[in-house]
Parts: C-alpha cells; structure tokens; sequence
C-alpha cells in the first residue's frame, strides 16, 4: 500500500472542526484512494510543550470517527519524532508522499519522501511573504494553491509555478442533505490584526471584519435571516450593533466544537453567504473556500464574494453566485431564495463533478508523477 503523509498547519493546538476538515478531507481523499495516511503536526520553539500529552489525545478523539487517532505523528522543528509524546505510538515519518500542507517544516523534509507536493490556501498572502523574504518554501516536486495561480502582480510574483486546485471534499463523508428550511449562514473569524499593502505601499486590515462592512445591512434588504457563526471575542458592543442590523449571532467555537456539529451546522443551512479577506479580492486570486465546497456537498447553494477569475467554476452556476456589489448579492440570495429545490440537486451535481476529493487527488499524483 503506497504511503502519504498529509502535513498539518496547528491542528495540534488548533482543534476548532472547521480548521480540522481542511486537512481531513484530503487525508480521507487519499485513503479512499487507498493510501496509508499519516497525520502530522509539528511542535514549534516556543509552544507550550507541558500540554502536549493533552492536545495530542484530544486530537485523536477528533479522529477517532474516522480511523485516523491512530495515525498521528508530531515531529519537532527538526523533523524528529518528539521526545516528549515517545511514549504514544506514532507512525515512521516518510513514505511515497508527502502532501505538505504547512509551509514551515525543516527543508530536508521533503526528502525523506519519493514525491512531494505543498499546497498553498492562503494565495497571495503565502507568496507575498515569499516575494518579500518573510517566508522561504522547502523544495518540493509540486506547488499547489487553492488560488487561480495567477501570481503576475508584482507584490505577490515568485520563481515558483503554481497549479491550481479546488478545495478537497471527502463526499462520503458530506452527504446530500434534505431542505430543513435553514437560514443563510458562514463561520468565520471576525477578527484578525492581518494587514497587506497595496503596490503603492498603502496598509490595509485583511480580516474578515473588513471584509463584511459593506455588506452588514443585508439581513434587512433581503427580509431573510442570516446566522454569523464568529468569533467576536467576548465583544457585546460589537455583537449588538451586528444584532441590530439584523444578523443572527453564534460563537464560532461553539459551532466548530466538533467535526459532526460543524457538519450538522452547515447541513441544517439554507445555504452559504460569506465574503473573502480584502487581499484575495485585492489581488484577484481566485481563492475558493473549503467551506464552501462542504456546504455545495451538502446541496446548499452559496453567494460568496468574487476574489478573482476562476475558469473551473464556469460563469453561469447557478449554485455558486460570487457577487462584486450589494446589489449583486441581494439578487443572488433573493433568487436562490425562490428557487431552493433547483438550487439544491445543483449544488451537490457541482460538488461531485468540481470538488469530489478523489480526482483531486489523481490529480496530484499526476503534477507529481506519483
């Protein structure tokens, strides 16, 4: 059985659902694709190493469901077993693949694997801070991004070839659900101190809070409830004035406290509305959520912000309507709204046929020559 190890970015420390199935659906993908997969993470200089023994078995409760808790392996900035978990059973590093979803880990890392590839989803961020030496990337047979690929800007340009690739579902794993007469919904994180530079060198804040602000006032100009699953950090002042404009509060750690109950949160929507960080508007990345491509798999339709070209989604979806204005959004969640039994059977059709785990992964095996 060929071997794949899928590098995790803070999973260890990190343990919120909707972070966890970014890398479980591609970990699932893989076995279903009958890899051996191996989960790892990294322990960082300066992480707290006295909660090590309890984050690594609460990760392996998480994913336990899935056959994966025996399948951990925590290395050190190295790339060596850690000393301090030497007492858990942990899978050898190395193996056909390594599929590297951290961008971190030391540079002879890839070596220890027959192929390599490193996937990039966080595009335009990720090749700024190469661009401008705040980051270096390990050598790897393939770089993959989440992105369009277009890196041609001269803030984000580097000597890497990018390959675009939609988000990974693992569809056994996100089954069509029926209508339950859900509100829209997303979970997001409201607040992050993330700024990026326009080319004339002007800050701007690239959170999600940011993001929103033109559109806040869309509750009540569609006359429908939407549920913003954020976190807001104990901030009353803010969860009011998001309250009064008619938006439908919930704690995003509450959402995400586990695997199922994020799924269950995003089956039990009418659909998707979010908006992208600035940046990958900004720069026209092209970057596509992983949540959405859950909430397609569920038959929710989704209205998300544009964030640049994308000519795998095609122009004329109806179950993916990326909006540029508030006009735009408003038609589109309006007309969902009327159509909901097209919309549904679409959304799933589109899932299977774009973002099915599977061929993604043949796909990877093929840039790589794997």
């Amino acid at each position: 059985m060929s071997r794949v190890c899928v590098a995790t970015s803070n999973t260890l420390k990190y343990q919120q659902a909707g972070h966890l199935w970014v890398y479980l659906n591609w970990a699932l993908s893989f076995r279903a694709r009958g890899f051996e997969v191996v989960w790892l993470d990294m322990v960082e200089p300066g992480d707290d190493v006295t909660k090590l023994d309890e984050q690594f078995a609460s990760l392996q409760d998480h994913l336990r469901p899935f056959g994966l808790d025996r399948s951990i392996c925590i290395v050190d900035a190295k790339g060596r077993p850690h000393p301090r978990l030497s007492h858990r059973p942990m899978p050898d590093v190395g193996g056909d693949l390594l599929f590297n979803a951290r961008y971190n880990l030391p540079d002879d890392f890839p070596t220890k694997f027959r192929k390599s590839a490193l996937l990039d989803t966080d595009p335009g961020m990720v090749q700024y801070a190469v661009r401008h030496a705040q980051m270096s990337l390990a050598t790897h047979d393939a770089y993959l991004t989440v992105g369009n690929g277009r890196f041609d800007d001269d803030l984000v340009r580097t000597d890497l070839t990018w390959h675009p690739v939609l988000p990974a579902v693992a569809l056994d794993h996100w089954p069509a659900m029926p209508s339950s007469g859900g509100a829209w919904s997303t979970v997001t994180h409201w607040y992050m101190d993330v700024w990026m530079v326009d080319a004339d060198g002007t800050p701007y804040m690239n959170d999600k809070r940011t993001a929103f602000e033109p559109y806040l006032d869309l509750p009540k100009r569609i006359g429908q409830p939407i549920v913003l699953a954020a976190n807001l950090n104990d901030d009353p002042e803010e969860q009011r004035r998001l309250e009064d404009l008619g938006w439908t509060i919930r704690e995003a750690h509450d959402v995400g406290r586990s695997l199922t109950g994020y799924r269950d949160f995003i089956a039990s929507s009418k659909g998707e509305f979010s908006c992208c960080k600035p940046s990958y508007r900004r720069l026209e990345t092209g970057w596509i959520s992983d949540r959405t491509a859950c909430y397609l798999a569920t038959g929710r339709p989704c209205v998300v912000e544009w964030s640049g070209p994308r000519a795998d989604l095609g122009d004329d979806e109806r179950c993916i309507l990326r909006f540029q204005s508030r006009g735009e959004a408003v038609s589109a969640l309006t007309g969902l709204a009327e159509d909901p039994a097209v919309s549904a059977p679409e959304a799933r059709a589109l899932a299977e046929r774009l973002f099915d785990g599977r061929l993604w992964v043949d796909h990877v095996l093929n840039i790589t020559g794997g």
